[in-house]
């Protein structure tokens, strides 16, 4: 049944090893003639030509390509309990193990003034490819899934076959292992023409992914290696194997029983036994003829274990044994020997090592926690089996900073920082700094302009300090919009937004500020320049807070200041006030103020931060005249608090900081506040259009509740688009988050010249 090797007193070299223990012969160059007409259907095709492929193929028409979601619910309805619970438990282990995986962020020094950082990104969009032949592996799309999902891949798509018997479906426990992990996004489609879809994307149906992984048969190999380049792929995974090496202590029924759990996968499969017991090699034998008989595809292990992949080998010795093994480089290796774990330890060459005879190869396949898409075809020798880190990219920041002359006395923490600056370049549509694009109308340029002319005859002197009624007057305005009840002693202006965060750093800074990014950037800036720890809590994949973590965070590190911007900056997302009171709870709890930064809430439906001031007096809430208000030039910012807060400031406020000039432009603003909030609604109707608009070109965008939106899907660099934008006369904005770019909602004429200059550059 099975061939034997005798390499006793023989002293191979790695190559001469390999020899002697060949694989299985595959024809990928026929594969890859015969999958080419696929891959350039699939190219140029349409959902019609994948149900065309799949009648031909699959020998069934599916109703459609992309599962619905009613499926993927059914199936996870009626799964057996006893598999759901298995598939539960193999999740949890998977995720146990895979969370260790992740990677943090190394800066090393090269020089005085030059740091190399390293991060670890996710790919923004990855395809999963799970078999469906001769058997049904849903613990393969927990293989591939949960690693992405660790790693936060953002877009995650499954593809497996449509099955005849299940209606054109994939098999109903693929679709059910994929819902139990909240995936969505499935389609009934198989072999070279699935990793095709993955790689092309189909207008309609299917964006394009970045990287595909999943094991699959020969034609999945070639269709890996065809687009290899169009596409990042794992590998091209070939039949399964496994090896064994046991010694006298190794008990024959174990080592039959996993030989065969690999054999039945396929008839060109490997199963290798590297032994240096004579004993177990016939005992082994004997086991072998017995169970496969009794085997519910016994002519398949049969016809696997009696090809030329398949051998027991006889070896002088574990020493001998173990090049042996090292040079053959398995999927799968097995150490079954008096010393197992000591041997292990001199594996170099493996996709996975599996000690001892209580851990077999099968436990790796479904529960052990560890991954099963491992490299096949003594490709261990160079790759490694799927992991979180499958699904990240290693990404470099070079920052040599500015060589500052030795006699100027500069602070060493602001050697390393650069200047906040948007980019102030010529251009038609000026869409990067979350300006309102309308301008004051003539009426209320006069009235500014007589205000300030009666100012000016008393510029001679200092003016109000105190600001009283500018203060006053935007107690009136704050109490309009909320419906609260504050007072001048409430409130606190300063020159922009900016002022109001320096000065918080400055009055209460003592014990550190926590923050979530990305977020809006002067936070951490400020923070640094004046000399306060800011630590960062960071936010999920989607931009959004996670405010149990966040409760976490606050609750360990007792920030003295927890910022959060809410509609957040630059990404446009919410949070809601429930979420924020929460928030609240866990600042009081650490005496630290939760600041809240609103400074594009006119722009959003949810109710303002200051409606919890009065029963959570840490609350602090940020705003500005400079974004819905369209008064970005008088640079007005307003905090509203407690009147505590706002005394604690004036300990830090510099001598009348803020003009009589700006304050009294300011206040005519406030009076002409219908006129120039009345482009509000304007605004976010023009949202919803340029979202439309960009999700229609295939892009995807975060949901924003400002006067910008974020977005991404770019088959380049955004730096690239960023620029071709610019010279198309279209400014927007790179804000440093990867794969996405920024832009402000501008008039019709900056809006339509922006969709079309950026649907040029996309169709080249």
């Amino acid at each position: 049944m099975i061939r034997s090797l005798d390499l006793r007193g023989k002293a191979l070299t790695k190559v001469g090893y390999q020899k002697a223990i060949p694989r299985a012969k595959l024809d990928i160059a026929a594969a890859l003639v015969a999958i080419e007409p696929i891959l350039q259907k699939v190219k140029s095709g349409t959902e019609a030509d994948l149900l065309q492929l799949a009648e031909e193929f699959d020998g069934v028409r599916p109703p459609s390509i992309r599962v619905p979601q009613s499926a993927l619910d059914k199936a996870l309805a009626d799964l057996d309990p006893k598999i759901r619970a298995a598939l539960e438990l193999s999740a949890e282990r998977i995720r146990k193990v895979h969370n260790d995986q992740t990677r943090g962020v190394t800066t090393t020094k090269v020089v005085d003034g030059g740091v190399v950082t390293e991060r670890w990104i996710p790919v923004d969009r990855v395809g999963l490819y799970v078999p469906g032949g001769r058997a049904v592996y849903p613990s393969s799309v927990l293989m591939n899934v949960i690693p992405a999902q660790i790693a936060k891949v953002s877009s995650i798509a499954v593809a497996s076959p449509p099955q005849k018997e299940f209606g054109g479906l994939p098999h109903p426990t693929i679709l059910a292992a994929c819902a139990l992990l909240g995936i969505t996004e499935v389609y009934a489609v198989g072999g070279a023409q699935a990793i095709a879809l993955f790689a092309y994307g189909m207008d309609g149906l299917c964006e394009k992914c970045d990287l595909v992984t999943g094991p699959g048969n020969i034609y999945v190999a070639a269709a890996k290696r065809a687009l290899r380049g169009v596409i990042g792929i794992d590998s091209e995974a070939g039949p399964t194997e496994i090896a064994i090496l046991a010694d006298e202590s190794a008990r024959a029924g174990d080592v039959a029983a996993d030989l065969i759990s690999q054999a039945e996968h396929d008839v060109i499969a490997a199963a290798v036994l590297v032994t240096t017991s004579e004993k177990l090699a016939a005992d082994v034998v004997k086991e072998l003829e017995v169970r496969v008989a009794k085997t519910k595809h016994s002519a398949r292990i049969r016809e696997a274990l009696s090809g030329i992949q398949s051998a027991i080998v006889m070896v002088d010795s574990i020493a001998q044994g173990l090049d042996v093994v090292n040079a053959y480089a398995a999927e799968h290796l097995e150490i079954q020997t008096q010393n197992a774990a000591q041997d292990a330890l001199k594996i170099r060459n493996a996709g996975a090592v599996f000690i001892g005879r209580f851990s077999p190869v099968s436990l790796g396949d479904y529960s052990a926690g560890s991954n099963h898409v491992l490299p096949t075809g003594g490709c261990a020798c160079h790759s490694s089996g799927l992991s979180v880190q499958t699904f990240l990219r290693g990404l470099h920041y070079i920052e040599y900073e500015k060589k500052w002359p030795l006699w100027l006395p500069l602070r060493d923490e602001l050697t390393s920082l650069s200047p906040y600056g948007a980019p102030q370049v010529p251009a038609e549509a000026t869409l990067n700094t979350n300006e309102n694009p309308y301008a004051p109308s003539p009426e209320l340029a006069q009235a500014i302009a007589d205000r300030v002319h009666r100012v000016a005859t008393t510029l001679n002197r200092y003016p109000d300090r105190d600001a009283t009624v500018l203060r006053t007057s935007l107690g009136k305005f704050i109490n309009t919009l909320s419906g609260t009840n504050f007072t001048a002693d409430s409130i606190w202006a300063a020159n922009g937004s900016n002022e109001i965060i320096q000065s918080l750093f400055m009055a209460f800074g003592d014990r550190g500020a926590l923050g979530f990014t990305p977020s809006y950037s002067m936070h951490p800036l400020i923070a640094k320049v004046v000399g306060v720890t800011w630590q960062d809590g960071g936010r999920r994949a989607d931009f959004t807070l996670d405010t149990a973590k966040a409760i976490t965070e606050i609750s360990g590190k007792k920030p003295a200041l927890t910022f959060v911007t809410t509609p957040n900056n630059p990404t446009g997302t919410l949070l809601k006030i429930g979420e924020i009171e929460e928030l609240a709870k866990a600042t009081a709890q650490v005496s630290g103020l939760l600041v809240i930064d609103e400074a594009y809430a006119e722009f959003s439906k949810e109710i303002s931060a200051v409606a919890l001031i009065e029963k959570y007096p840490n609350v602090v809430v940020i705003r500005t005249m400079s974004k819905a208000f369209a008064f970005a030039g008088a640079r007005v910012g307003y905090l509203v608090a407690n009147p505590d807060v706002v005394d604690a400031m004036f300990l830090v406020r510099l001598p009348y900081h803020l003009s009589a000039i700006t304050q009294a432009a300011a206040e005519v603003a406030l009076e002409y506040q219908a006129e120039l909030l009345g482009t509000v609604a304007t605004l976010i109707d023009s949202r919803a259009k340029v979202i439309a608009d960009l999700e229609s070109m295939g892009l995807t965008v975060a949901p924003s509740s400002a006067n910008f939106i974020i977005f991404s899907g770019f088959n380049v660099e955004p730096a690239q688009i960023w620029r071709q934008l610019l010279d198309r006369g279209v400014l927007i904005r790179d804000v440093g988050l990867l794969g996405h770019l920024r832009m402000t909602i501008g008039n019709e004429a900056e809006n339509q010249k922006f969709i079309g200059a950026l649907k040029e550059i996309l169709q080249k």
